[in-house]
């Protein structure tokens, strides 16, 4: 089990969603960075070292696979899990272009923790 303190990128535009996961997250010990796109997160990174992103699927001004394919383009090798309330790309083409996994919400935020567990 990982007891080492990680930086984590939530990108969604859902604040709800940003603050309840950010709640969680801290409350595992780990420090949260919040964005509501995937072209400012893009930003954040070039910016801040992180060590891992969960990012929604669907969002305005630069989707979580806009974010994954700038990421892996610019060779930034972050483990990247993306989430969807709901999709069209397969578990399989969101592997095949980098992502570590993509997770259906609602989720389980115990699987959140593995994620960080088996990514970092």
């Amino acid at each position: 089990m990982v007891n080492e303190k990680k930086t984590v990128l939530i990108v969604d535009d859902e604040e709800e969603l940003l603050e309840i996961m950010t709640f969680f997250l801290e409350d595992l010990g780990h420090s949260v960075i919040q964005s509501n796109s995937g072209t400012a997160a893009f930003n954040i990174i070039k910016q801040t070292p992180v060590d891992f992103i969960f990012s929604d699927v669907r969002m305005k001004n630069g989707s979580g696979l806009d974010l994954l394919d700038w990421c892996r383009q610019a060779g930034v090798n972050i483990p990247i899990v993306l989430m969807s309330g709901f999709s069209d790309i397969s578990a399989a083409e969101t592997k095949a272009r980098g992502a570590q996994e993509i997770i259906s919400k609602p989720f389980d935020f115990d699987r959140l923790k593995t994620l960080l567990e088996d990514y970092c």
